[in-house]
């Protein structure tokens, strides 16, 4: 429900719906031969030669065909989120707007300046995993 938090609920839906994908023969649970099915399709997917072994240049091209894909989701969410007027273009007093909310939204005490907490708040991803 994208609320910042993760439930029990959520959490369990998610692995639910990994495991249903997994589970091609519909019995609820997962094989030694279905989870090896799944190593071999994506090891296939790699392995564009089709030589039963992956070269650097085939992992290197898979690496940036899966960095040209985020990069292509980022910039999909970055137009949703940013484009106000829905024209395609981000425009300083678009991005401003999205930006100022997030700031008075972060900003619990109203004072017009980030704490530690707050801006923790802010950047939970950033502050949990990155040191300094």
């Amino acid at each position: 429900n994208k609320d910042g938090q993760i439930t029990f609920e959520e959490m369990t839906a998610r692995t639910t719906t990994w495991i249903k994908k997994l589970d091609t023969n519909g019995d609820g649970e997962l094989s030694t031969d279905e989870m090896n099915a799944k190593k071999k399709a994506f090891f296939d997917k790699i392995d564009t030669d089709k030589n039963g072994s992956i070269s650097k240049a085939e992992s290197d091209a898979f690496r940036d065909k899966m960095r040209e894909k985020r990069t292509e989701k980022r910039d999909a969410w970055m137009m949703k989120r940013y484009d106000a007027n829905g024209d395609g273009v981000i425009s300083k007093e678009e991005y401003e707007s999205v930006t100022i909310k997030r700031f008075e939204k972060a900003d619990a005490n109203g004072d017009g300046s980030l704490s530690t907490e707050e801006l923790s708040n802010l950047m939970p991803y950033k502050h949990k995993h990155h040191k300094g």
